[in-house]
């Protein structure tokens, strides 16, 4: 709300000739907030990523030997904001558990439009394999997942979760 505030205080002081020069100018091209309710930034509970070009990953396999497949304990993820999620999440790996839980899973991954990350992928036909089992409608992403393991205290994997809490 603050910032469609901000935004029509200046449209108002401006003219309407500058006002259009201005929006064509900066507003449609640097204005990029997909929504913003407030509060805390997730930025430090996602994986940093050093540049841009190299933000999907394109090299395997993808190791992160900081998680490991099993159940989710109560000790972890306890700190999670959950309540600030605006998209689910879930993490998985290339081994008999994840591919189950994603076959069992489908239809909420799919329903709930989550976004997955793979941390432990040996290859590109792996990632094509666990594509198929979602049938290519839900959005995974091969990448480390040392820094989600360490801000979210998470050790194992297959972890879900949504703006309700954590799906242990």
């Amino acid at each position: 709300m603050l910032t469609i505030g901000m935004l029509m205080a200046f449209t108002f002081n401006v003219s309407a000739g500058s006002a259009a020069k201005y929006s064509q100018k900066y507003m449609l091209h640097n204005t990029v907030v997909i929504e913003d309710r407030g509060g805390q930034s997730v930025a430090p509970y996602m994986p940093h990523q050093e540049s841009k070009v190299n933000s999907r990953p394109s090299r395997f396999p993808i190791i992160t030997s900081s998680l490991t497949v099993g159940r989710v304990t109560a000790g972890e993820a306890t700190e999670v904001p959950f309540q600030m999620v605006s998209r689910p999440l879930f993490i998985v790996g290339y081994d008999p558990v994840s591919i189950d839980w994603l076959k069992k899973n489908k239809s909420l991954l799919i329903e709930k439009r989550a976004m997955g990350l793979v941390v432990n992928v040996a290859n590109r036909g792996q990632m094509q394999e666990l594509n198929a089992l979602v049938d290519n409608k839900v959005l995974l992403q091969p990448t480390s997942g040392t820094s989600i393991s360490k801000n979210l205290n998470i050790k194992h994997y297959p972890f879900y979760m949504s703006n309700k809490g954590v799906m242990r």
